[in-house]
C-alpha cells in the first residue's frame, strides 16, 4: 500500500496539483499593515480583564474567609472555648481600647497642659 500512495504522492506534486491546491486553500500572502491590525482589534490592558479580576478576587476572598471561619471553630472546639466567651473577649478588648484612646486624647489636649 505504500508504494502506491508514494506514486500518487509524486504524481500530484509532479504535475503542479499540488501547487494549485496550495493556492486555493492558503490564499494569497500579502503584507497587512500592522496599524490597520491594530485598530481593528484594539489594544489589550487591565480594563479587558477587569471582570476576570474580579472574579478571580471575588472567589480568592470567599476561599480565605471561609478556610479562617473553618479554621477558627476546629481551634475552638478543641480548646473547649464557647462562643459567648468569644464574644466577651471581643467586648473587653473593645473597652480597653476605648478607654486607652481616651487616656492618650486627654494628655494630648491643650488644656490639660496649660492647668498643670
Amino acid at each position: 500500500m505504500v508504494p502506491d500512495f508514494t506514486k500518487a504522492l509524486l504524481n500530484v506534486s509532479e504535475s503542479g496539483t499540488l501547487r494549485d491546491l496550495e493556492k486555493r486553500m492558503l490564499g494569497s500572502e500579502e503584507c497587512v499593515d500592522q496599524d490597520t491590525i491594530h485598530d481593528a482589534y484594539g489594544s489589550l490592558g487591565l480594563s479587558t480583564f477587569w471582570s476576570l479580576f474580579l472574579l478571580t478576587g471575588g472567589t480568592s476572598t470567599i476561599a480565605l474567609a471561609t478556610y479562617v471561619i473553618i479554621s477558627l471553630r476546629q481551634y475552638y472546639q478543641r480548646e473547649g472555648i464557647s462562643p459567648i466567651t468569644i464574644i466577651s473577649d471581643i467586648r473587653y478588648i473593645m473597652y480597653r481600647r476605648k478607654r486607652f484612646s481616651r487616656k492618650v486624647s486627654d494628655l494630648e489636649s491643650p488644656n490639660k497642659l496649660e492647668m498643670t
